[in-house]
């Protein structure tokens, strides 16, 4: 039994973390832009990336597990088991495919944290444009006042008086 498809579900992998890296560099644009269809629609392909990419791991630990049973060994998800069974040539192209799938998986947590800061921001943004648009519930008091003196003032809560 040789790690061949396992080498083969690797690259399967990198081909999908690289387009979910490419999806969620057009996200951050998306979010600049504040365009929500676009957003939307990223959205849904990040989803079906993900669903993809989970389908390729459990195929990929399943051929894991049938590798080390070949090989008289106890199943385990430890990368060192593999590359022990593996030959020589499979043992440099898993190596490679790993360190080329933790490239992409760090930029696309890199490009992740970005979009979040930049929703994170937004919305603080939306919370204060709120915040000076709406009248505030009682009027504060800096000077000291004793609360048995202290007089309970009607809040007006509308922009204009009626009255006048």
């Amino acid at each position: 039994m040789s790690a061949a498809a396992i080498i083969k579900q690797l690259d399967q992998l990198i081909q999908l973390h690289s387009s979910l890296s490419k999806v969620a560099a057009q996200k951050t644009e998306a979010i600049k832009t504040n365009n929500i269809d676009t957003l939307n629609t990223l959205l849904n392909a990040e989803q079906k990336h993900t669903k993809a990419i989970e389908q390729i791991e459990n195929t990929r630990q399943q051929e894991v597990i049938i590798l080390l049973a070949a090989h008289n060994r106890q199943p385990s998800d430890q990368f060192q088991d593999v590359l022990e069974v593996a030959t020589e040539q499979e043992r440099h192209q898993l190596i490679s495919k790993r360190e080329q799938l933790l490239h992409i998986i760090g930029e696309l947590k890199n490009q992740n944290n970005l979009n979040q800061q930049l929703i994170f921001h937004s919305l603080q943004y939306i919370n204060i444009s709120l915040d000076m648009l709406r009248p505030q519930n009682q009027q504060t008091n800096f000077n000291y006042e004793k609360p048995a003196n202290a007089k309970q003032r009607p809040v007006n809560r509308a922009m204009f008086d009626s009255k006048a």
